[in-house]
């Protein structure tokens, strides 16, 4: 005579008929949710937790994202950025055992002409710093106060607002004659103004016979230095500040 919803094996082992296993897995679920505790039925075998770990997920068996919400939105992600601001260093730090008033001058090298690309101005803690950028060999350069600035070639004033420092640069360029067309290199502004430091102001003064000047406007007469860098090639000019 056979009790119970169950059947016995050849080798004396109780096994549950399948409905009664059903039955058995409904009621622990039941009983699990009564006390509290979150439970899922995965082919059969109970799953449950007591806090908020992961759960294996019935489909694919990989971990739920406990932290995902039911809208499906993902939380925001937060990207590096670059914040360039008017105290960046734009080379060495300033050795201002040289500066003073006086002109500062590097004889003009004889090799091929070095092509503006680019003129810059900064604002830094104690000085201000003036960058022509080129492509070529570093050119040389002449670097005085003068009274008024006046445009290379044809001798008229140039207006700017400071005291003039003039900087003639050479051999440089900011256009390149030597192919059979004309080709504008420097495409950058005439004038730029300065950042708040002592630069008021920055005005092209010519680019005439292998030679550019530009003036920079100064708010007094105050000590300058001059360097050069390379990679790229720079003419650097660091007036000092209050």
């Amino acid at each position: 005579m056979t009790s119970g919803s169950g059947s016995s094996s050849g080798d004396g082992d109780f096994r549950p008929e399948s409905g009664g296993n059903r039955t058995l897995v409904v009621v622990l679920i039941a009983v699990l949710l009564l006390v509290g505790i979150p439970a899922i039925a995965v082919g059969g075998l109970v799953l449950f937790r007591a806090d908020n770990s992961e759960v294996v997920s019935e489909s694919n068996g990989v971990p739920s994202d406990p932290g995902s919400g039911s809208n499906g939105e993902d939380s925001p992600s937060t990207s590096p950025t670059t914040t360039i601001t008017d105290n960046t260093q734009d080379g060495p730090s300033v050795d201002w055992s040289d500066a003073d008033e006086s002109p500062k001058v590097v004889d003009f090298p004889a090799h091929e002409t070095a092509f503006l690309k680019e003129v810059r101005v900064a604002k830094h803690s104690g000085f201000d710093r003036v960058v022509f950028e080129f492509d070529g060999e570093v050119p040389g350069y002449r670097v005085e106060y003068v009274d008024e600035l006046a445009e290379d070639g044809s001798g008229d004033a140039v207006q700017l607002q400071g005291v003039p420092l003039r900087v003639i640069i050479a051999p440089a360029s900011g256009v390149d004659l030597s192919g059979d067309t004309y080709e504008q290199i420097y495409t950058g502004p005439r004038s730029i103004n300065g950042v708040g430091g002592v630069v008021e102001q920055i005005a092209d003064a010519g680019d005439f016979e292998g030679q550019i000047t530009w003036g920079i406007g100064v708010t007094e007469r105050r000590p300058f230095v001059v360097s050069t860098l390379t990679n790229p090639t720079r003419l650097v000019i660091d007036i000092k500040g209050d």
